[in-house]
């Protein structure tokens, strides 16, 4: 039997066949497999149940995270000019940068 990651991969496979420009270059809210996919660099999803789905990157006082798996994520990186440093409550938080 399929699991979910498998039956969504040959989903997108089929997909790309017919429309090539949907495996690259994707929106926000589309569906994605890894970051590079996507135009923002971050395929997330929120909970282990959810779709990965292309995300924009954190904004200035937002949860991030440094690293991800194949630019998977579950708190996009920060964006350009932002740091993602720990917070008094030892969690990463998009902060500017002191440059």
């Amino acid at each position: 039997m399929f699991s979910r990651a498998k039956t969504l991969l040959l989903f997108l496979c089929l997909i790309a066949t017919s429309k090539a420009n949907l495996i690259f270059g994707l929106e926000n809210g589309e569906i994605c497999l890894e970051g590079t996919q996507c135009l923002s660099g971050c395929c997330h999803k929120d909970s282990l149940v959810d779709i990965y789905r292309c995300a924009p990157l954190s904004i200035s006082g937002a949860r991030c995270e440094k690293d991800g798996l194949y630019d998977t994520y579950k708190y996009c990186p920060c964006e350009l000019g932002l740091e993602c440093q720990k917070g008094d409550d030892r969690e990463l938080y998009c902060h500017e940068t002191n440059h």
